[in-house]
């Protein structure tokens, strides 16, 4: 604060006092202003290792877990290991695919991978084959609670798939060497799961 009826000159917040005669007496007092802080950074809506999908409404939080020879059967138990939260992901839509296949690489030493999906075949397609009522879209369903129908369009599936081979094909892989689905039976080793978990 500058006496004797001085001014000051403010610039981004620094006070510059204007010199007064050199006859005159003042009294300059230091500021007692707080300096500006910078802005925090929001914290993460996923924990570490964890990768956030966008979503409407309700994002997810995402982690592809490598375990050469986990069947269909074990993925659940898998998930929660990671995390108590997690189960087994849905997939909201095509581009989600383009996603797991990139972190699969940085999880698998470069490689793609076998990896079990959250879905199971619907209570009115088990045991059916393709039909005008068990479609590719009406097969199989999200455990997870993914909404919507976009992760099971006709171009995320390998070539003449869902075929229930056998008739025991209840569960669903993705092969990220192609970002495209299939449906496997219970006792498939594979090289892993997509587990899955609300962002926080």
């Amino acid at each position: 604060m500058l006496k004797s009826g001085l001014c000051c000159i403010r610039t981004q917040n620094v006070v510059y006092p204007v010199l007064p005669d050199e006859d005159e007496e003042t009294t300059v007092e230091p500021s007692t202003e707080a300096p500006t802080e910078a802005p925090t950074e929001a914290p993460s809506p996923c924990l570490d290792g964890w990768t956030l999908l966008i979503r409407d409404p309700n994002s997810r939080c995402i982690m592809v877990i490598i375990n050469p020879n986990t069947t269909p059967t074990d993925a659940d138990a898998l998930c929660t290991s990671a995390n108590a939260e997690a189960v087994p992901s849905g997939v909201y839509s095509t581009e989600e695919y383009s996603i797991i296949s990139a972190l699969t690489k940085v999880a698998n030493n470069g490689n793609d991978a076998l990896l079990i999906l959250g879905a199971m075949r619907t209570s009115l397609c088990e045991g059916e084959e393709i039909t005008a009522t068990c479609t590719q879209l009406t097969s199989f369903t999200w455990t997870d609670g993914t909404p919507g129908i976009a992760g099971f369009a006709a171009e995320n599936w390998a070539e003449n798939r869902p075929n229930n081979g056998g008739k025991i094909q209840d569960y669903l892989i993705v092969n990220t060497a192609t970002n495209t689905i299939d449906d496997v039976e219970a006792a498939r080793e594979l090289d892993g799961v997509v587990c899955g978990m609300p962002a926080m």
